[in-house]
């Protein structure tokens, strides 16, 4: 029911992410390719990209618990008794580790990229 919807949307999110984490990956490859060469380990780089895309896993986890704690009012409003539920910060954290398992792969492929291939393309 319910949760098969919200596992599927969360797959869907998922992928929009990494999508557009690859996007960024190619459009700042001679960035990538400027701190390669300055001295930025593969290490470093991975971690910068891991970095933004848990920024915006954090975002669309804050945003999702937030529009959570706005629904519960209009719900009891129109007649729905609810109340926050006690796992109510479990969707966040799903949020968090998927969106760190999703941007694995873009990130190890900025990290691998060869500084010289990017400066030149």
């Amino acid at each position: 029911g319910l949760g098969s919807l919200a596992g599927i949307v969360m797959l869907v999110v998922n992928f929009s992410v990494m999508a557009m984490m690859l996007n960024s990956i190619r459009a700042r490859r001679g960035e990538i390719g400027i701190r390669m060469a300055i001295g930025a380990r593969q290490r470093d780089i991975l971690w910068q990209f891991l970095t933004e895309s848990l920024a915006i896993s954090v975002a669309g986890g804050t945003a999702g618990y937030l529009l959570t704690l706005v629904c519960i009012p209009l719900l009891n409003g129109l007649g729905y008794p609810s109340g926050v539920p006690p796992l109510a910060w479990a969707p966040f954290v799903i949020a968090l580790l998927s969106g760190l398992v999703f941007s694995i792969v873009p990130a190890r492929r900025a990290a691998r990229l060869d500084p010289v291939v990017a400066l030149a393309g």
